[in-house]
């Protein structure tokens, strides 16, 4: 029950950290349901629901159990779904958050840009999620999760 709370108030910290933040730089985009739909850049509410909703997954959820230190970056994922046997998409391509005009670039009839999160457990980093989100459903639409580099 204790671990709850902690998580919970954890999570609560992040999500004011980050409606402040964006309320200093204004930024919005539009979570892509259709393919070929152009990303903008998200509101900071939207921002707060992206990362809400990617700490929410079962995934991340887990992790956090282990480990309460963890750092949380918005970026922009890029599906394309042209080809997607024997997987759910053809290729995926991150893009920094303030890299929305590259990822924009490759919208197309067969690939989305979704908004995403990177999640860095422990400090150093012992381990990564990201977690890509479509804000129509409010679903996270692809989680990947590996050991950082070394």
């Amino acid at each position: 029950m204790m671990k709850r709370w902690v998580l919970v108030a954890i999570s609560l910290t992040l999500l004011v950290s980050l409606v402040g933040i964006a309320s200093c730089t204004e930024v919005s985009t539009t979570p892509i349901k259709e393919k070929g739909a152009m990303p903008r850049e998200l509101t900071g509410g939207e921002k707060a629901k992206v990362i809400e909703l990617a700490l929410n997954t079962p995934e991340v959820r887990e992790w956090l159990e282990k480990e309460s230190q963890y750092k949380a970056s918005l970026e922009w994922v890029a599906i394309n779904y042209e080809n997607p046997e024997p997987y759910e998409w053809s290729w995926e391509r991150i893009f920094e958050y303030d890299e929305i005009g590259k990822a924009a670039e490759l919208v197309s009839e067969w690939t989305v840009v979704y908004p995403g999160v990177i999640i860095r457990f422990g400090e150093p980093t012992q381990f990564n999620i990201q977690v890509a989100v479509d804000l129509n459903t409010e679903k996270a639409v692809d989680v990947d999760m590996w050991p950082p580099r070394r």
